[in-house]
């Protein structure tokens, strides 16, 4: 798998610094979605939010994804990057830059009702 990935990424010049942002988002995202699929199992099937979210948690903490994700972090894993080197810190500014971005995407507090679309 490991291979086959890294074949893959090398053709289109995607380096380390563009894929440990990415696999360490879709980590979060799993997570965060597999936390949030476990607390559904307590709210009501007619609660509008549930009714909202379901198929999101079912999405992201699929089987499948999950196998992605792990398979994902496996190969980021078998990098060796070590902390402190030139890829290290490129891949940082670059996680930083998508958590801006990642912030930036969703509403702030209440802009879910003060935004709607009539």
């Amino acid at each position: 798998m490991r291979t086959a990935v890294l074949t893959r990424l090398h053709p289109y010049g995607v380096s380390a610094r563009i894929f440990l942002p990415v696999s360490v988002l879709l980590q979060v995202y799993s997570d965060a979605w597999s936390n949030i699929n476990k607390g559904l199992s307590a709210v009501a099937e007619t609660n509008e939010a549930k009714q909202c979210v379901a198929s999101f948690a079912e999405n992201w903490n699929s089987p499948q994804f999950v196998k992605f994700v792990d398979s994902l972090a496996d190969l980021a894993n078998s990098l060796d990057i070590k902390a402190g080197s030139e890829t290290w810190y490129n891949a940082e500014k670059i996680w930083s830059r998508v958590v801006e971005l990642e912030v930036e995407f969703w509403p702030n507090e209440g802009e879910e009702v003060s935004q709607r679309i009539a």
